[in-house]
């Protein structure tokens, strides 16, 4: 998910000579991913992250949210996401327990017809990038709400 705005600002119709190398490079990230999926900690129970987002006192209507385990502080295993609609988010692979870092990005919920390189596509205002937090995923799962303040 996070990789489709480079593929599609890397891979557009007029870079088709750099299509390859993109499948390639969309492949060796994807591939990291489920290699870092399968370290020692892949043994370590996985739990569910779900709560709510909201975005100046409001829930936010549409955005993702990103669970990266803190390493600096001792967490482990793979991170997650969530896609996040009205203001509720649930990951989408569970996480082992520890601390976390959370990065929420946040768009304006309202389809706008925008054209990229000759072709209409569906897109969104987006209201904040990538606000970081903190939080501690428990031995189960864990819900976790979250207020973004309006930046």
């Amino acid at each position: 998910m996070f990789s489709g705005e480079c593929a599609m600002k890397f891979c557009s119709e007029s870079n088709r000579r750099k299509l390859g190398a993109c499948v390639w490079m969309l492949v060796a990230a994807c591939t990291g991913g489920i290699l870092a999926g399968c370290s020692a900690d892949s043994l370590e129970p996985r739990y569910q992250v779900s709560g709510k987002v909201t975005y100046a006192g409001k829930p936010l209507a549409s955005g993702l949210v990103k669970v990266l385990p803190d390493v600096a502080n001792g967490g482990i295993g793979p991170g997650s996401y969530a896609p996040v609609k009205d203001g509720i988010y649930r990951t989408e692979e569970g996480v082992c327990a520890g601390p976390k870092i959370i990065k929420i990005c946040g768009f304006d919920g309202v389809p706008v017809e925008v054209v990229k390189d000759g072709q209409t596509v569906m897109e969104q205002a987006r209201l904040f990038d990538e606000y970081p937090m903190q939080a501690e995923v428990h031995d189960e799962d864990t819900v976790i709400d979250f207020d973004v303040p309006q930046l």
